[in-house]
């Protein structure tokens, strides 16, 4: 069984990296992890896929706080100033 492919590699990598990086581990430790799994090496791209992350949570936290402005502005009778 093959993981799904996205445009910067294979779905699984891809994820495997964002988990990492959310907990707070680097490649060094990355490495360590999938040794003790006894789990294939690490893509040898693995900080090349530090920018489709990036690009995805900039996107997700962007449209966020447009909702939330928009959410704030109906709540307060669609006046912007309103405090």
């Amino acid at each position: 069984m093959t993981s799904n492919s996205v445009p910067a590699g294979y779905e699984v990598n891809l994820r495997f990296v964002y988990g990492m990086r959310c907990i707070g581990i680097g490649k060094s430790a990355a490495q360590t992890f999938c040794a003790l799994m006894n789990l294939p090496r690490l893509p040898a791209k693995f900080e090349r896929l530090y920018t489709p992350i990036f690009n995805a949570l900039e996107t997700a936290s962007s449209r966020s706080m447009v909702n939330s402005v928009n959410e704030a502005v109906i709540e307060n009778e669609n006046n912007k100033d309103k405090q």
